[in-house]
Formats: structure tokens, sequence, C-alpha cells
């Protein structure tokens, strides 16, 4: 799909997702130049481990517990999939949106030192 010398590792992927409609017509609403966003999942156990780690038992929260993450006033929104996040679950929230099983980068280390 691109020269070999390209500076970004470009796949072509082909996904068959037909949909039928109420009449029973099968037929493919995907067009080229569609882009189809996979979010990654967390594995179920490390969810749960990590889970029980950060059970605060004083304000009495569950795997199924909702929470609502919102931008403190003052501070530039930046493009992220955990922006203002509201009803979800304690569970979905460690399992679908953030990198539990990832090795953090500079910039936490970073923020993370003004409390050591």
């Amino acid at each position: 799909m691109t020269v070999q010398l390209w500076n970004q590792d470009v796949r072509h992927v082909v996904l068959s997702l037909p949909i039928t409609d109420s009449v029973g017509t099968k037929y493919n609403t995907h067009v080229a130049g569609d882009v189809a966003t996979i979010y990654p999942v967390n594995d179920p156990d490390l969810v749960a481990r990590i889970i029980a780690v950060v059970k605060v038992k004083e304000v009495n929260l569950t795997a199924n517990s909702a929470i609502k993450i919102e931008c403190l006033k003052g501070y530039v929104k930046r493009k992220s999939r955990v922006s203002d996040i509201d009803g979800c679950t304690l569970s979905r929230l460690f399992s679908s949106f953030l990198d539990i099983a990832g090795v953090p980068q500079r910039g936490f280390f970073e923020g993370l030192s003004s409390y050591a």
C-alpha cells in the first residue's frame, strides 16, 4: 500500500461487516477511506486485581460503582478517551479506558515526582 521506505506502519485490513435491514436485505455501508477504530480491553484478572488495590472501604467503592470524571476548572482539556466520563463503572474505567498494563511514560513520573 505504501513504498517500502514509508515512515509509518500501514496495513491493509479487510473487515466484512454485513448489515441486515428489517426486511432481510444484506448490504455493506462501508466505503473506501472509512476508518475503523479498535479500542483494546485490559485482561479481566488484571482489572479485578487493580480494583482490589484501589478499593476504598470508607466510600464503599466496588467494581460496579458509578463514577464521574471531569476536567478541573482552569485546566486545559486535552484530547483523551478519559476526558469527562459520566455514569461509567469503576470496572469499565479500568477495563476500557485506562492502560493499566502499560509501562508509564516519562511524563507520568515527572508529574508524580512533585508528590514524592
